[in-house]
């Protein structure tokens, strides 16, 4: 006889079906956005919901974590169907040394390793093949999901046996709150006495009140919620909800050596439609592998700057991300024991802010 939590968890999987098909069948328009809205609201705190349970069991002697220790300046997951070549790109890439083999799920659990490019440490984690009809919300999938959402970057692996799964996979993503090469809308969230929520912005009275009744089911009450532009009701759900994750992506097409130029036109054709720029690499013969150490450092937005102190006359090497400024980046605390600071080119000095935002490869004298 099931348990009351395994009867739980299938009780919220069937009504995650159930809500799935009302929301398939369902024809959108501007009579139904109301409902779908609702229907949008209620399957997200479901997930949510399954999500947590699985948590809370692995927490509590679960056979398989993938949770491993993050390094270096920024990290990336290798993720993709089983059997296109991730342990081989990360033994490249790495000088790791994963298992690899001929046949599926070589790989049993997320393996480490460090990409050392532009003098920056890059963690790289290959994950177990992910099936296109895989959930990402229990079992194992709940897992790689919990590594997705740690990697700054998300590197999709595909071959020419496999790329056609990628629409089944990324939408296994986005179900799963995975936002990828997207950026978080924004919202202004204010409280207020009494329990009534307030949206307001540039919106129709119909729009404000089916963002209001979505407000309400999940649970935002006494809230002022300023919307700055226009949102669908899946942006309006993004910016709301703490399970979403926004991350930058790239795309690879692994054992370029075995296509065609008829083949690798075709993939590059297909992928098109979801905004993705294939790169195409042979992991076993090591090409195109610096072309993707480059895309990889461009995606994670990493610079590198020098700091030189006058007084110590040490020079320092930084890895930072774009958007942030000198003093963020300095390895200096003490900034009283300099009185300026210079940014150094073609030989000559230009004083400048601690509030000047480098782009990468510039020079900084402290004096």
């Amino acid at each position: 006889m099931p348990s009351a939590k395994l009867a739980s968890q299938e009780h919220i999987i069937e009504k995650i079906h159930q809500i799935e098909k009302e929301i398939r069948e369902t024809p959108y328009h501007k009579g139904t956005e109301h409902h779908i809205g609702l229907l949008r609201a209620r399957l997200a705190i479901l997930r949510q919901k399954l999500e947590n349970q699985e948590a809370k069991k692995s927490g509590h002697g679960g056979k398989t974590t993938f949770l491993v220790r993050k390094q270096g300046d920024a990290s990336c997951l290798l993720l993709g169907p089983p059997s296109v070549g991730k342990s081989t790109l990360l033994n490249r890439l790495t000088n790791t040394q994963s298992q690899t083999g001929d046949y599926a799920f070589t790989t049993k659990r997320v393996i480490p390793g460090m990409l050392f490019y532009q003098n920056a440490k890059i963690q790289l984690f290959d994950a177990p093949g992910l099936l296109p009809d895989g959930p990402l919300h229990y079992g194992q999938g709940r897992q790689i999901l919990t590594t997705v959402r740690g990697s700054d970057l998300l590197i999709l692996v595909f071959d020419l046996q496999t790329y056609s799964h990628l629409p089944d996979i990324l939408r296994k993503l986005n179900e799963a709150g995975v936002r990828l090469n997207r950026e978080k809308p924004l919202l202004k969230v204010f409280p207020q006495r009494g329990s009534e929520t307030i949206v307001e912005g540039n919106l129709t009275p119909q729009k404000a009140k089916v963002l209001i009744q979505i407000s309400k089911e999940l649970g935002l009450r006494g809230k002022r919620i300023v919307v700055p532009k226009p949102l669908t009701i899946d942006q309006y759900l993004d910016a709301l909800l703490p399970n979403r994750i926004f991350l930058s992506a790239i795309l690879v097409i692994n054992k370029r050596d075995l296509l065609t130029t008829k083949q690798k036109e075709e993939i590059e054709h297909f992928i098109r439609q979801f905004d993705l720029d294939p790169i195409f690499i042979s992991a076993q013969q090591n090409k195109g592998l610096k072309n993707l150490k480059k895309v990889i450092w461009q995606k994670l937005k990493l610079i590198k700057i020098t700091f030189i102190s006058k007084h110590t006359g040490r020079e320092k090497i930084v890895i930072g991300r774009q958007g942030e400024t000198v003093k963020a980046l300095s390895p200096f605390s003490d900034f009283s024991q300099f009185k300026k600071l210079y940014l150094v080119k073609n030989g000559q000095r230009q004083e400048t802010s601690w509030e000047y935002y480098p782009r990468g490869g510039e020079v900084f004298l402290l004096i």
